[in-house]
Parts: C-alpha cells; sequence; structure tokens
C-alpha cells in the first residue's frame, strides 16, 4: 500500500469509486482509495441497494446530475455485463390530484432536457407492466431512459478506470484516525500504517460520522433502516426467471411505494413508516429478534432511551415560499437541523421540507424558521400524510 499519496478517498463504494473517477478524469491521479470491506462489495449501501435511478426532479441540478449518471453507466460494463439497464420508469396516478403533479413533473422534464418522456393512459401502463391492476389507476408518467443501476458492478467498471490512470485501490484497510497539525490533515492513519498525504475525502456512507468524530469534524448523518421485500417467484413472471430486468421500475408516490422486477420476482420498498435511527458501527437493517450477536446489546440499549432525533415533516405558512434543500433550520436561536429534502406540494398548495430536529421539536404544531438566502422563512411541523390525511379517498 502507498504511504504517501496526494488525495485519500476513504470508501470504495459507489460515491468513493465515482470521485476517484472523476479525479482522474481531471488529471488527479496520486490518489489512494481504501475501504475497511473486501472491493467492491465492501458492505455498505452499494452492495445492497436496489439500484432505482429515476432521472426527473423539480430541482434543474439534481436532475441533470441523474441524467449525466445514466449517461455514464451506459457507458459502462464490467467483463461485457453491462452496469445499467434502460428499461425505462413509471411513476402512476390513482387521484387526479397526482396526475396534476405527474403533468407537471413532464414539464420539469421538458425544461431540464429530459428527453422522450411522457404521460400515459391506464392501458398504456399496464402494457409495460402487465401485474398493475388498470382499475386502480388514472395513468402514469414515463421515462424510457430511467433504469436499474448494477451497484456494485458500477463501482468495479469505474474503479478499474481509475486504475488505469494510475489511481490505486486498497481493501480490508480500517482508518484508525488522522494526523491533523495547525488546522490541517497530514496524513491518515490505518490498521496497515500511515499514509501521509495533503487532502482526504471522506465517501465512508453511515460509516461517515464516526471517521468524522476522529478529525474533529461534524458529518451530519443519519443511519435508518427502511423496507424493502423480495416476493416469492411470480408464475406471471416464469417466463423472465433469470433475466435481471425487464420491467420499467415503478413508483406510486402517493403511498410511499416503489418497485423493481428481478427475473421471476418484485421488490417492494416502502418509506412511509417511523424512521428507525442507528448510529453507524452500531448496525442497519438488522433483525432484533435474531439470536444474539455482537452489537446487539447496544441496539437494545439505544433503543430503550429513546431517539435523540426525528424526521419531521413541516409546511411554510407562505404559499409562495420554496426551498431546494441544505438549508439551515433554526428554533430558538440557533441552528437545529438542516433540510434534507424539499419540494412543491402541488395537492397541498405549499412548499414541504424535511428535516431531522431534536424529538422535543418533532410535535405537530412547532414553529421553525428555514433560512433561505439570508432570509428566514416560517415552517410549521406537520403530521403526514399531507394529502387525503383520514385515506378518505385511497379507501374509496
Amino acid at each position: 500500500m502507498r504511504d504517501r499519496v496526494q488525495v485519500v478517498v476513504v470508501g470504495a463504494g459507489i460515491v468513493g469509486t465515482s470521485a476517484a473517477y472523476h479525479l482522474a478524469e481531471l488529471g488527479v491521479t496520486d490518489v489512494l482509495v481504501v475501504d475497511q470491506g473486501p472491493l467492491y462489495g465492501t458492505g455498505g449501501s452499494t452492495s445492497h441497494a436496489p439500484g432505482l435511478v429515476f432521472q426527473t426532479d423539480g430541482s434543474r441540478t439534481m436532475c441533470r446530475l441523474a441524467q449525466y449518471t445514466v449517461k455514464l453507466y451506459r457507458s459502462l460494463d464490467l467483463d461485457g455485463e453491462p452496469c445499467f439497464y434502460p428499461v425505462g420508469g413509471i411513476e402512476v396516478a390513482t387521484t387526479p390530484e397526482r396526475m396534476e403533479e405527474l403533468k407537471r413533473r413532464q414539464g420539469f422534464a421538458r425544461s431540464y432536457g429530459l428527453e422522450g418522456s411522457g404521460l400515459l393512459t391506464a392501458g398504456e401502463t399496464v402494457e409495460r407492466i402487465p401485474l398493475i391492476d388498470p382499475s386502480a389507476v388514472l395513468g402514469s408518467y414515463f421515462v424510457p431512459t430511467d433504469g436499474i443501476a448494477k451497484a456494485v458492478r458500477a463501482a468495479n467498471a469505474l474503479a478499474r478506470r481509475a486504475e488505469a490512470r494510475g489511481v490505486a485501490f486498497e481493501g480490508s484497510v480500517t482508518v484508525t484516525g488522522f494526523d491533523i497539525r495547525e488546522g490541517r490533515v497530514r496524513g491518515v492513519r490505518t490498521d496497515r500504517g500511515d499514509v501521509a498525504c495533503e487532502q482526504v475525502l471522506v465517501c465512508a456512507g453511515i460509516w461517515g460520522p464516526r471517521l468524522g468524530r476522529l478529525a474533529g469534524v461534524p458529518i451530519p448523518l443519519a443511519v435508518l433502516q427502511r423496507q424493502l421485500v423480495w416476493t416469492e417467484p411470480l408464475p406471471e413472471l416464469a417466463s423472465d426467471a433469470g433475466e435481471e430486468v425487464r420491467h420499467p421500475i415503478l413508483r406510486h408516490q402517493d403511498m410511499s411505494l416503489c418497485y423493481r422486477q428481478r427475473g421471476d420476482r418484485y421488490a417492494i420498498g416502502n418509506y412511509r413508516h417511523e424512521p428507525i435511527l442507528f448510529e453507524a458501527g452500531l448496525g442497519f437493517v438488522v433483525r432484533m429478534d435474531k439470536d444474539d450477536f455482537q452489537g446487539k446489546a447496544a441496539l437494545e440499549a439505544k433503543r430503550e432511551r429513546g431517539m435523540a432525533r426525528r424526521l419531521a415533516c413541516t409546511v411554510f405558512d407562505d404559499p409562495a415560499d420554496v426551498v431546494m434543500g441544505k438549508e439551515p433550520v433554526w428554533s430558538d436561536g440557533r441552528v437545529v437541523s438542516y433540510v434534507t429534502s424539499a419540494n412543491y406540494g402541488y395537492s397541498i398548495g405549499r412548499g414541504i421540507a424535511y428535516c431531522y430536529v431534536p424529538t422535543r421539536l418533532a410535535v405537530e404544531g412547532t414553529l421553525m424558521d428555514v433560512e433561505y438566502f439570508g432570509r428566514r422563512v416560517l415552517a410549521t411541523v406537520t403530521a403526514e400524510p399531507l394529502f387525503d390525511p383520514r385515506g378518505e379517498r385511497m379507501k374509496a
């Protein structure tokens, strides 16, 4: 392993390998990428990501970034195996209000240069995904270039391109500390020796906060479990057994659901549940009903103590206020969080922002300020779901 480089990248998942690849493309090749896990199925989010890539976003920057991602992944292969399957992406509407929102999303796509998108009737939607009940949907929004990314495969392919330009990758290397002098990083300490460097790029995902503490730098990430299940083999998909994917990826936003096919099975993901937060290193996607395992006592103790922070949904009082994400959130004269995601709630006529706040503030009716380009806008914590809170439309 090299003992002196210009840049050390910590983390060899999709973020770390992509960073190394793009640094190399810019001419920065004196780079060492290390990861505590094996290359390139390192054990983090990259290793178990379902791979759905939807490009449409209200943010022009995010939409363009997703378009670039698709273009890059389509250019990659690993020993002849593709890193991206452009099967298309569908968002369904089961209410008139959601159908209007899909028309707005198509407007985003046209404005930001996302070609080929369009609105489908219920029948056209079912033609592309025959498992959908046509009586359950009014129509959908379709982007033909959305699809499935094979994250580990893409990470490996990006790493190979970076290696060809001189970047080095080392697996099974645990970072134990940093050499920081006069406010600057001078090196990285690992269980396989020290590495002198000028810069460190942390791409460690859920382990980022732990590395930040080693360097005395806060990294505001929260680790949480989300629900994803795979069906048993479905008779309707018997002819697809052995295939990666044929159907477009699918989202049902009103129910916070996403779907993807793999051969003769389907994955169903959901994020409308109480966030289950864990600190990196204590575990994620953990079954607490399993027999004793390392770290179980710590997880149980953390649950007993309760969560220090919760995800809060806030709505802006002024219908004209909309933020983009990452803005500071203020309460009682100090910053208590930042906006993790935001958009305009077409069905409620207000801007919506999500943020992790101290539990005492995550109460319906709590007032907070979001700072947007030096101006503070008033937001109120509200209960979810915002649209059809009693489920009357869904039950109808």
